[in-house]
């Protein structure tokens, strides 16, 4: 599949979100997942679902970024849901961000 845009203003096709699992709820130190105070996930995982049917309704393709861990260290998934912070497309490819 390929992935990719041109365009920060044209009409919105597809999107690619990554959708918080529980692994997120109730981390015990917030500074080094970089977040003010707990993630509830029940309340984030409620508003994803709205955006998800707000775009299939706008019938905008979602594809959601598969939620297995890429490795023991699992501190990525507490900030997965920037993916827009955490890369940019070019037509050239993509521009990953160097974060915190």
């Amino acid at each position: 599949m390929r992935f990719g845009l041109n365009s920060e203003y044209r009409e919105l096709k597809s999107v690619l979100l990554y959708k918080p699992g529980r692994e997120i709820h109730q981390h015990p130190d917030l500074a080094a997942i970089q977040h003010l105070r707990p993630i509830d996930h029940s309340r984030i995982s409620a508003e994803f679902d709205e955006i998800i049917k707000t775009f299939n309704g706008l019938e905008i393709q979602t594809l959601l970024i598969d939620p297995t861990p890429l490795s023991e260290d699992r501190q990525y998934l507490y900030n997965m849901m920037y993916c827009r912070d955490l890369l940019f497309m070019t037509p050239l490819g993509a521009i990953i961000s160097n974060m915190a």
